[in-house]
């Protein structure tokens, strides 16, 4: 894709939130069809939502297939629950319906629903859920509007296939030795850099909780790097933003290191 249909992706995506912002912004559920209200996920069931949802965010367009190239989600998506039904042993559950169950029963915060699929009589592909059919242009709309309300900043952007793997490899090189924290750390984290209870965490929705552990950390750099610019020992090459703030520039890519600092007084002082 162009840099303009890139562009246009994201924006799009956006798109999706706009109509039901203030809703969003307080946790509230939304009647995204109607008969059809979507919950934000909250904490407790993180790993359920994190699995599930992630046969909403699969790059069917990584693929070298022209036909699954030119499917829609919902196609592709009823196409993998066809062949794992087809492929799957006997006794063991068709994990694509599984995982799709799952997850609408998580985001409409039901403990029963009817859910199921099929062709109907114009041969056009759908997802009934309570009811509720969702053909292809639907179906996009509600998986976007899932990813969207549950995960902030989510951006789907098209990246060559290897480009992507160049990527990964320069990502696990530069992180060599780096284990990013599990999810219990990252919840424990959040408690002990507010005065929430782990419970109170639990009970914060999946995207509530993102933003908590971004700005915490955030904070947390924040006022290490002012307290060392007042100290006078260290010289900032960007003025230090604010942790409210956005801010492509690190901290790490402003800073000038003690001797620097040091070499430029003396310097000046000659």
């Amino acid at each position: 894709l162009s840099t303009t249909e890139n562009w246009s992706q994201t924006l799009m995506v956006d798109d999706i939130l706009l109509p039901y912002r203030q809703q969003v912004l307080n946790d509230e559920p939304v009647e995204l069809f109607e008969g059809l209200t979507l919950y934000p996920v909250k904490m407790r069931d993180y790993i359920t939502f994190n699995v599930c949802s992630s046969i909403l965010r699969m790059n069917k367009n990584a693929t070298n297939d022209p036909k699954v190239i030119s499917m829609s989600y919902l196609d592709y998506i009823l196409y993998l629950a066809q062949k794992d039904e087809e492929e799957k042993e006997p006794g063991r559950p068709n994990l694509t319906e599984l995982f799709l169950q799952e997850l609408f029963l998580l985001v409409t915060n039901k403990d029963g629903m009817s859910f199921g699929y099929g062709v109907d009589e114009k041969k056009k592909s759908f997802i009934e859920i309570d009811g509720v059919r969702l053909y292809k242009k639907e179906f996009e709309k509600f998986r976007k509007f899932v990813l969207c309300q549950n995960i902030p900043d989510y951006k789907e952007e098209y990246i060559n296939p290897e480009l992507a793997e160049d990527l990964k490899k320069a990502d696990e090189l530069r992180n060599r030795g780096k284990t990013p924290s599990d999810i219990e750390k990252q919840e424990m984290a959040v408690v002990i850099g507010s005065s929430l209870t782990l419970e109170d965490v639990k009970n914060m929705t999946i995207r509530k909780f993102d933003i908590a552990l971004e700005l915490i950390d955030k904070k947390l750099h924040y006022t290490i790097a002012k307290q060392a610019s007042l100290s006078g020992f260290v010289e900032f090459k960007q003025e230090i933003t604010h942790y409210l703030i956005e801010d492509n520039i690190g901290i790490e890519d402003s800073v000038i290191d003690y001797s620097q600092f040091k070499d430029k007084l003396n310097s000046a002082n000659k």
